[in-house]
């Protein structure tokens, strides 16, 4: 329907790739437009955080809001986004499209339906996602309260785990549930996570940045009757193929049988928009709607209070 972007060449462009009938330099000027019902926002949140403000300005237009994660770069943003949302009663989900594998569904569906038995643990790795050279360039601030208070202050390391590190811990959470204790280190380069879970469940988050092109990203989780080792996509563009592989041990005998689900290519992120806008024609919730993404942000702050502090955190939900 429309497209916006400051640059005016770029906005142009995209309009006729996409067959919009408007394009504007400025987003307020398409949300005047009656006919768009819902946008999503997908621009910078660094070192400046634009999302919040755009956000914000949708809602009071009436416009129900897909918006990148991470959907803001401090706790109190992403409450204010939420709360306008809900006082202009529109639809506020976040986008993360690795919910939209279907080995994802797949494991989860398992999960629910007690297939995997008890869940003990679980492991994720994601290795080799390219790094923004200028997530070092600033300094670091000073305090939790001052990054709170300026996303230009915004610690490097804490953009590393907002860009990188939040879709596997978006994941965690969609598998497990909440944490409620963290331990963490927090490098330039890698992150490792250690989280605890009621019912004596753990789980591990290693992000590790080797390559620019090539890597791991998956998630192993660990149940008394199963394992699912979750092959996601290659971190890297395009989608490659995701892959589900289970290992049941048979009551019996103890053996181990192999069963392998294999996806066919296809676009996740069609499908997260496709689903928006069927949640938003039908009035029911997203997958990942913005109340409960605010705790992956919260969640994040946490992990990075426990690393700069070299201690456990309770995260506060």
């Amino acid at each position: 329907m429309a497209v916006a972007d400051i640059n005016a060449a770029l906005a142009k462009r995209a309009a006729k790739v996409y067959g919009a009938k408007y394009w504007f330099k400025d987003y307020r000027d398409l949300l005047k437009l009656d006919e768009v019902e819902a946008v999503e926002v997908l621009t910078p949140h660094y070192p400046i955080d634009t999302h919040p403000q755009i956000c914000i300005d949708a809602a009071k237009a009436g416009k129900h809001v897909l918006v990148e994660k991470p959907m803001a770069t401090t706790v109190k943003a992403a409450l204010d986004m939420v709360e306008e949302c809900k006082r202009q009663n529109v639809h506020l989900a976040v986008a993360y499209p690795h919910r939209y594998d279907s080995v994802v569904w797949k494991s989860r569906q398992l999960i629910i339906n007690g297939k995997v038995g008890k869940l003990l643990s679980c492991l994720s790795l994601f290795v080799g996602w390219s790094l923004r050279p200028y997530y070092y360039a600033l300094k670091a601030g000073d305090s939790r309260e001052k990054l709170e208070r300026n996303s230009r202050l915004i610690d490097p390391l804490l953009e590393m785990l907002l860009n990188t590190s939040i879709h596997h811990l978006n994941l965690i959470r969609f598998f497990l549930g909440d944490p409620i204790e963290v331990q963490a280190d927090v490098r330039k380069d890698r992150v490792g996570v250690f989280m605890e879970f009621p019912d004596d469940l753990v789980a591990t988050h290693l992000y590790i940045h080797v390559s620019p092109s090539e890597g791991v990203n998956q998630i192993h989780l660990f149940g008394n009757q199963a394992y699912l080792q979750i092959h996601l996509a290659k971190p890297r563009f395009p989608y490659s193929f995701p892959s589900l592989m289970i290992r049941r041990a048979e009551k019996s005998d103890q053996e181990i049988r192999i069963d392998r689900l294999i996806t066919p290519y296809w676009n996740p992120f069609k499908k997260e928009i496709e689903y928006f806008a069927k949640c938003i024609l039908e009035d029911r919730k997203t997958l990942s709607e913005g109340e409960d993404s605010v705790k992956d942000i919260k969640l994040i702050y946490a992990i990075f209070e426990a690393s700069r502090k070299k201690k456990k955190i309770s995260v506060e939900y």
